[in-house]
C-alpha cells in the first residue's frame, strides 16, 4: 500500500524514499567528504614527515628578519624623535632601562659597561664598590 510517494507500509515502521535527487546529493556529500578526509590526512602527516626528517632546514631568513624588526623599531623611534644612526645599536640596548646622557642628549660614553645587576631578590652583583659611592652591596649587611 502507498500512501505518499515517500512513505511506504503506512505511518508505523515507516520507510523513506529517496528521490533522483536526493540520490545525487547523497553521492555528492560522500564525494565531498571522502575528499575532505584525504586533503586533512594529506595536510596533516606533511609537517610531520617534514619535521621529523633528520636534515634541519637552514636559517637563511633568520637576517632577514632581525633587520626588518630592527627597521620597523628604528622607524617608530624616528616618530617619538629619537636619533638612531646605526641599526645594530638597538640590538645593543634591548634591555637596557636607563640610559644616561649629557646636555645635548647623546650618550656620554661609547662604550657600555655593567656597573650593578641583580638577579631576581637575593643576588646583586656591584662592580668597584669602591668607585660607586651611593651604591651598596645587599649580600653584605652593615650593621649599624
Amino acid at each position: 500500500m502507498l500512501l505518499s510517494p515517500l512513505v511506504r507500509n503506512g505511518s508505523m515502521g515507516a520507510s523513506w524514499l529517496s528521490t533522483p535527487l536526493q540520490l545525487k546529493l547523497n553521492a555528492l556529500t560522500e564525494l565531498i567528504g571522502k575528499l575532505g578526509s584525504t586533503a586533512g590526512l594529506i595536510l596533516f602527516t606533511t609537517p610531520i614527515i617534514e619535521f621529523s626528517s633528520s636534515s634541519r632546514p637552514s636559517l637563511n631568513g633568520l637576517p632577514l628578519v632581525v633587520t626588518l624588526t630592527l627597521t620597523f623599531a628604528t622607524k617608530r623611534m624616528t616618530k617619538q624623535r629619537l636619533l638612531v644612526r646605526v641599526l645594530g645599536s638597538c640590538e645593543a640596548m634591548n634591555n637596557a632601562s636607563v640610559v644616561c646622557t649629557d646636555k645635548p642628549s647623546t650618550p656620554t660614553q661609547n662604550v657600555m659597561s655593567v656597573v650593578a645587576e641583580s638577579v631576581g631578590i637575593r643576588c646583586k652583583f656591584v662592580q668597584h664598590l669602591s668607585e660607586n659611592e651611593g651604591s651598596q652591596n645587599v649580600n653584605h649587611v652593615v650593621d649599624d
